[in-house]
């Protein structure tokens, strides 16, 4: 499956995903939900600024950082790693109510 299928699909069945953008671990944009390559760039940026802070809180020996959510009063911010891949993803508030 390539990325923009795979982006299509999450959007599909994540119904509280507003925008997303598919990474490599480098942070080039994949795909994107976004018609603006500006704006995916944006969120882009926003993801790897968010790891690269959330990568320097010490969380223990032998455990490593796959998933961030950053909760705000307008909405969410949801940043996976796996592998070779960055998923980041924005919702409204309250996404899993």
């Amino acid at each position: 499956m390539d990325a923009a299928a795979a982006l299509a699909d999450l959007t599909e069945i994540s119904s509280q995903v507003e925008t997303a953008a598919l990474l490599s671990s480098e942070g080039r944009v994949l795909a994107s939900s976004f018609g603006d390559d500006a704006l995916a760039e944006r969120l882009a940026g926003a993801a790897r600024s968010l790891l690269t802070a959330a990568r320097d809180v010490p969380i223990g020996a032998g455990r490593t950082l796959t998933q961030l959510h950053v909760a705000l009063r307008d909405g969410s911010v949801f940043v996976v790693s796996e592998g070779e891949h960055v998923l980041a993803a924005t919702t409204a508030a309250d996404p899993t109510a």
